[in-house]
C-alpha cells in the first residue's frame, strides 16, 4: 500500500470484478506491484458510490486475502447470478470468494490439464460452468465445473473458431 493507505498500483488485468450488491469495483490479487515489484494476494474494494475526489478505497484487510500465495498470473470470473468470484491461480488451484460472506473456499487443488493463466474467462450460468480460452498457454480451451472441480477439454467449432484457434493469446 501507499503511505496514504490506498492500494499500490500493479498488474491486475484478469483480476478485476464489479460486485454490484456491494457497490464495489474489486481487485482480487495483483502482480508486479509498484511499491515492491512483488505479487500480493490482497483483495481490495473501491466504493463506487462515494463523491468524486473522495477516497473510496476500503481500509486494508477489509476483505480476507486470497488464501494462497501469489507468485504469477491469476484469472478471475464472476457468477452473474450469485456474484461469487472464482480465482484461477497460476495453474495450481481454483478458489471461490462467496459474495454474501466474503469467505474463501477451495474448489479445486492441483494442476488442471493445461495452464490457463491469463485466460479469457466467461461464466455460463445456464450450464453452470466456466469457459477458459487461450491465455498464456495457447492450448487452453477448457470448461471448468465449479460443482465438482473438473476441467474438460473443448474443441472450438463454428464461425470464427479458426481465428480463435490460430490466435497466440486472447486479449
Amino acid at each position: 500500500r501507499y503511505s496514504d493507505g490506498r492500494p499500490a498500483s500493479g498488474h491486475s488485468y484478469f483480476t478485476q470484478q464489479f460486485i454490484e450488491a456491494r457497490n464495489r469495483a474489486m481487485r482480487f490479487g495483483a502482480t508486479a506491484v509498484s511499491t515492491s515489484g512483488n505479487s500480493f494476494n490482497d483483495v481490495d474494494g473501491f466504493d463506487v458510490t462515494v463523491a468524486h475526489g473522495t477516497n473510496g478505497w476500503d481500509a486494508a484487510a477489509t476483505f480476507s486475502p486470497i488464501p494462497v500465495g501469489i507468485t504469477a498470473g491469476l484469472s478471475t470470473t464472476k457468477d452473474p447470478v450469485t456474484e461469487d468470484v472464482y480465482v484461477f491461480i497460476s495453474n495450481a488451484s481454483v478458489r471461490k470468494w462467496t459474495r454474501t460472506t466474503a469467505a474463501w473456499s477451495t474448489v479445486s487443488v492441483g494442476f488442471p490439464p493445461v495452464d490457463c493463466t491469463e485466460s479469457s474467462i466467461a461464466f455460463d450460468s445456464t450450464r453452470n460452468r466456466i469457459l477458459l480460452l487461450k491465455g498464456a498457454n495457447s492450448d487452453c480451451h477448457h470448461t471448468f465445473n465449479p460443482g465438482d472441480g473438473t476441467f474438460t477439454s473443448q474443441t472450438l467449432t463454428g464461425a470464427g473458431a479458426s481465428a480463435i484457434n490460430a490466435a497466440s493469446k486472447a486479449i
